[in-house]
């Protein structure tokens, strides 16, 4: 009975052994982690945490990587009389647009803020979108939103790795000398380059996948809070190659910024001027520079128009 015992004790020292030298790479790696994150001065991670920490433009335009790529700062700045940023990142959605607005208009009031939307943005499963969100689980705007990823987040998160496990090959890259010549964005704005291929625009019938119920309540959600700021919002779907039959997204979007004093929907799908000019896009998602260049101007004479009325 006593070996017995005894052979429990030793059985438990090595599992304690093995927990604190877990703890203590865990520790160690996730605080090297964070530090080699956050001090990248330049490229994706750089740009979040600008946006989240130090922008105080008045005008501001969030979004996925449309949003990154549509919008050219100086036509905003020199059309409007104000200061700009890019706050679009590539890859994401709505509900991850909606924490960094809400951990912007925590730290200061912008002007304006630009909505750029998906026009099936409400289909768009953003599940294992939010992660970007991760290294910022301390600020307490973002932590709400980075709970909507799954029930089990406040216990992953107890690691100090795991807010940069799916980053660590870009963490490293991102830090390499050889990656200072990455691509240069302009006040967060990334233009693209070349010409899609001369094609017909392709016709779309609905969206793909349902309506996230989850995600309307978000945006409606947004829309009233900001409405309550007395920040003027502006709920864009910029210019897409594709003719759109129906769409669920853009008849909801108009729906609920209707609810809102402060809140505008401008609407570029199924634009004649854009659909007959490929040369205008860098694919059929994206607009190259000459296309940004134009969406922003015209963008740009309606705030005006709606702001003078």
């Amino acid at each position: 009975m006593n070996c017995q015992l005894s052979d429990l004790k030793k059985i438990a020292v090595k599992f304690a052994v093995l927990a604190l030298i877990l703890f203590i790479l865990d520790y160690a790696l996730g605080k090297s982690l964070k530090h080699y994150y956050f001090k990248n001065t330049s490229g994706l991670f750089y740009r979040t945490t600008f946006v989240i920490d130090s922008t105080n433009a008045e005008t501001l335009v969030f979004g996925s990587s449309r949003a990154n790529h549509h919008y050219v700062p100086d036509i905003f700045e020199n059309e409007l009389s104000t200061t700009f940023y890019d706050c679009g990142r590539d890859g994401v959605g709505l509900i991850f647009q909606t924490a960094l607005i809400k951990a912007v208009t925590n730290r200061y009031k912008p002007k304006r803020i630009l909505l750029d939307i998906l026009p099936g943005e409400f289909s768009f499963d953003e599940t294992d979108k939010l992660s970007p969100l991760l290294p910022y689980k301390n600020n307490p705007a973002i932590y709400p939103v980075i709970l909507e990823n799954s029930s089990f987040e406040p216990v992953k998160l107890l690691s100090q790795i795991y807010p940069y496990n799916s980053m660590l090959s870009t963490i490293i890259i991102g830090n390499l000398e050889i990656n200072r010549n990455r691509r240069e964005d302009v006040k967060g704005f990334v233009r693209l380059d070349g010409t899609m291929e001369n094609i017909k625009p392709a016709k779309t019938n609905d969206e793909n996948g349902k309506i996230i119920l989850k995600k309307t309540r978000i945006f409606e959600d947004l829309l009233t809070y900001l409405n309550k700021m007395g920040i003027i919002c502006y709920v864009i779907i910029s210019p897409d190659y594709a003719i759109f039959n129906q769409n669920p997204t853009e008849r909801l979007a108009e729906e609920y910024c209707s609810k809102n004093k402060n809140v505008h929907f401008i609407d570029f799908t199924n634009r004649k001027d854009y659909l007959e000019n490929y040369t205008l896009f860098h694919d059929s998602y994206h607009l190259n520079y000459k296309g940004a260049l134009e969406f922003s101007k015209e963008l740009c004479g309606d705030i005006k128009t709606l702001e003078n009325n």
